[in-house]
């Protein structure tokens, strides 16, 4: 039998980066595997950010254009574990 643990503390927020060679329309998403960590440990009010940096003038600057997404935005169709009387 399959036993889900239950944790406390749920995720709020997440904030990620991807390092650019110049500036993309979109930012990179969580990939799918992280989604579904996402999904399993978050709230329905759970935020993910993502952004980009580049290496310019031998620093590394961010791009200012960032991107919000919830959980549902991006995992609109999670895996659920049905339970069978």
């Amino acid at each position: 039998m399959f036993l889900k643990e239950t944790y406390k503390s749920k995720i709020k927020i997440v904030v990620t980066f991807d390092p650019v060679p110049e500036e993309q329309e979109y930012a990179s998403t969580p990939c799918g595997a992280c989604r579904h960590v996402i999904w399993e440990h978050s709230t329905l009010g759970t935020v993910i950010i993502c952004g980009q940096y580049m290496y310019l003038n031998d620093e590394w600057k961010f791009v200012p254009k960032m991107e919000k997404y919830t959980i549902e935005d991006l995992y609109p169709k999670p895996f659920k574990i049905i339970k069978w009387d």
